[in-house]
């Protein structure tokens, strides 16, 4: 295989091989799509649907995310509660229900109303703890901007309950309290 620039000797014998390994997906930088006066010129060439299509994964991407730390964070705060109900050998919850509420910005699941469903089928509802430290006041903030965002993501309706299943992870919406 002769490399331009170099000399080949004679009686040489080079092999090209063709490398198999796939290389790895490019990074992103997420910088790169959010400087309007950079990013806007290379898509000026794109089809309204194109942005579209685009603006939807990146949404769809953002969604997952969200999803994801809201059920930690779920599976955080009731942390003590299922601690306590398998000290006390009572029916372990399994799941987290939320109510709407109405505000005038629209509606939103409610963030202080919770209600614990336990593996029998009965509904307990969420005792926020007095022992506030630094740490749970953080979650909790950020808890409330994540239950925020997710109700802005996918809007309810009026008079709407959501279940979080706690081990699958399961966002359910229905129009009534359910059992699990």
């Amino acid at each position: 295989m002769n490399i331009p620039g170099e000399t080949i000797e004679v009686g040489v014998t080079r092999t090209a091989t063709a490398d198999t390994t796939p290389l790895p997906a490019p990074r992103l930088d997420a910088a790169a799509f959010t400087d309007r006066e950079s990013l806007l010129p290379q898509v000026g060439h794109w089809s309204r649907d194109d942005l579209y299509a685009v603006a939807n994964t990146f949404l769809a991407a953002g969604d997952r995310l969200l999803t994801a730390e809201l059920l930690d964070l779920l599976r955080w705060l009731c942390g003590p509660a299922i601690e306590a109900a398998a000290a006390a050998e009572e029916p372990a919850v399994v799941g987290v229900e939320f109510v709407t509420r109405t505000t005038d910005e629209g509606v939103f699941w409610a963030a202080d109303d919770l209600g614990l469903h336990r593996a029998d089928g009965t509904v307990k509802d969420y005792e926020w703890p007095n022992d506030e430290n630094a740490e749970w006041q953080a979650k909790a903030d950020r808890y409330e901007g994540l239950l925020a965002d997710y109700s802005r993501s996918d809007p309810p309706t009026e008079g709407a309950h959501l279940i979080v299943t706690l081990a699958t992870g399961e966002f359910t919406v229905t129009a009534k309290w359910s059992t699990v």
